[in-house]
C-alpha cells in the first residue's frame, strides 16, 4: 500500500509506533523518541506498505541464494534499545559498522546534530549504495556512508566518540576500541553461548567494562569477523542444536524427540525486558550444555517443538537427553504479556533433565533475580585477565576474553 492509499499520514504512524514503544518501556529517552519520530523510516523500506514501514518488526531488505535473508532494517525496538544505550550527544563524532537501510545512520545523524559526524560502513557495496541513496534521498547527505570491512572500523575519521554495532558480533576487533576515543563508548551485539546481548561497554584502565546489557537478535557479521554457526541435526531440519565454539558434543542423539516429552513448569514470571537478560546470563554461567537450536515452522504447527520464539530459542543437552526454554501466559496477572518460564526435556531420561534445569530456573527466581546485577568485562587478548572462578565465567574469543560476573545490589 502507497501512501496515497493508506488513510494515516506518515507522521501519524510514526507517532503510534513512538507511543507504543514508550508504552512498553522500551523507549525512556526523549531525544531517542524525538529522532524516531523524526526520521521517515518509510523513505527507507520501499519494498513494504507504510503500515509495515511502521509496524514493530524487522523488514527483509536482500537474501542470498538460499533464500536465508543477508540485509534487513532492524526490529524498531531493538533500534531503541541500542540507540538509548549507545547516548549519542550532540556534536559526537559516530562510527556504524553495517549500513543497512541508512535509517540507523539518519538516527544517529539526527543525535548528533549538524554539529557532529556519523561514519557507517558496509561489506556489501549493494548494500552501502542503497544505503547512501536513501540518505540523501530524505535528505541526510551528510552522512559518510563507505563499502569497508566493519573488521577494521574506519581509522581514516577516527577517534570516535560512539561506536555501534548493528549486526551481531562473535567478537570485538581491535580496530573498534583503539578508534574510540578514551572517554568513548562501545555498543555491539554480542554472541554469547545459547543467546545474544547488545552490550554497551566504557573502558576501565586497560579492559572495558559493560554499562548497559539487553537481549538482542541481530543478523551475524559479515567479512573478516564472520564466525559460522556449528550444526547437530537432531531430528533433521526440525531440531537442530547451533554452537559457535569447539565444545564437544554427544556423539548421536538422534532420535531424541522420539522419547515422550516432558513439560517442568518454573514459576518463574517474565515479561519483555531486562529479566530475560538476567536469566540469559545467569543461565550461561551455571549451564555448561547451553546453547541454541533452530526448528521449522512445520514442526511448531505439529506440535513436535514449542519453542519460545518462532525459529528455536535456548537449548541443553547431556550424554543422552536434550531439553529447551519454553513459556506460556501466566495466569493470575492483568498483565497479559507476562510468561511463565518452563523447560520441555526429551531423552531416555528427559523427565529428570527438564526436572533438574527447571530446579536451576527457580533457584535464579528466588536467589539472583532481583538481587544481582549482572557485569560482563571484555579483556583484549594477552593481557592479564582473570582466569574464571566460582565468581567468574569466562568465554573465550579470537580478540578477546569475555568475563561474566553477578554482584549483590
Amino acid at each position: 500500500m502507497s501512501i496515497a492509499e493508506s488513510n494515516r499520514t506518515p507522521e501519524e504512524l510514526r507517532g503510534d509506533l513512538v507511543d507504543l514503544l514508550i508504552r512498553w518501556r522500551v523507549l525512556e529517552q526523549p531525544r531517542v523518541a524525538e529522532a524516531m519520530q523524526t526520521v521517515p523510516r518509510h523513505l527507507f523500506v520501499p519494498e513494504v506498505s507504510i503500515e509495515s514501514a511502521y509496524a514493530d518488526h524487522p523488514v527483509i531488505t536482500k537474501r542470498r541464494s538460499d533464500g536465508t535473508s543477508s540485509s534487513s532494517a532492524s526490529q524498531p525496538a531493538e533500534v531503541a534499545r541500542q540507540l538509548q544505550q549507545l547516548d549519542v550527544q550532540p556534536g559526537h563524532r559516530v562510527l556504524e559498522i553495517g549500513a543497512g537501510t541508512g535509517y540507523n545512520a539518519a538516527l544517529l545523524a539526527e543525535l548528533a546534530g549538524t554539529e557532529g559526524d556519523v561514519t557507517t560502513i558496509d561489506v556489501d557495496p549493494e548494500v552501502a549504495a542503497r544505503a547512501r541513496h536513501a540518505l540523501e534521498s530524505s535528505g541526510y547527505g551528510r552522512v559518510h556512508v563507505l563499502t569497508a570491512d566493519g573488521e577494521f572500523g574506519h581509522p581514516t575519521r577516527a577517534p570516535y566518540d560512539r561506536v555501534i554495532a548493528t549486526i551481531g558480533a562473535w567478537d570485538i576487533p581491535p580496530a573498534w576500541g583503539q578508534q574510540l576515543t578514551p572517554t568513548g563508548r562501545l555498543v555491539v551485539p554480542l554472541r554469547l553461548p545459547g543467546h545474544q546481548m547488545t552490550i554497551a561497554f566504557e573502558r576501565r584502565d586497560d579492559h572495558y567494562r559493560s554499562v548497559a546489557i539487553a537481549t538482542s537478535g541481530f543478523m551475524p557479521i559479515q567479512g573478516a569477523g564472520s564466525s559460522s554457526f556449528r550444526t547437530v541435526p537432531i531430528a533433521n531440519d526440525a531440531f537442530v542444536l547451533r554452537f559457535d565454539d569447539a565444545r564437544p558434543v554427544p556423539a548421536d542423539l538422534t532420535g531424541t524427540l522420539r522419547c515422550p516429552r516432558h513439560e517442568a513448569w518454573t514459576g518463574a514470571v517474565v515479561g519483555d525486558g531486562i529479566s530475560w537478560d538476567h536469566l540469559y546470563l545467569w543461565l550461561t554461567t551455571t549451564q555448561p550444555s547451553m546453547c541454541t537450536f533452530t526448528t521449522t515452522r512445520e514442526a511448531i504447527d505439529d506440535g513436535l517443538t514449542t519453542p519460545i520464539l518462532g525459529w528455536g530459542g535456548t537449548a541443553f543437552y547431556d550424554d543422552h537427553n536434550v531439553a529447551y526454554l519454553t513459556n506460556r501466559r501466566a495466569s493470575g496477572y492483568r498483565d497479559h504479556d507476562l510468561f511463565e518460564l518452563g523447560i520441555i526435556g526429551h531423552g531416555p531420561h528427559g523427565r529428570d533433565f527438564a526436572d533438574q534445569l527447571a530446579a536451576q530456573i527457580r533457584t535464579w527466581h528466588r536467589q539472583a533475580r532481583g538481587v544481582t546485577a549482572p557485569h560482563i568485562d571484555a579483556y583484549p587478548t594477552g593481557l592479564d585477565a582473570p582466569l574464571g572462578g566460582d565468581d567468574v565465567f569466562i568465554v573465550e574469543k579470537r580478540h578477546t576474553r569475555i568475563a561474566i560476573s553477578f554482584t549483590t545490589t
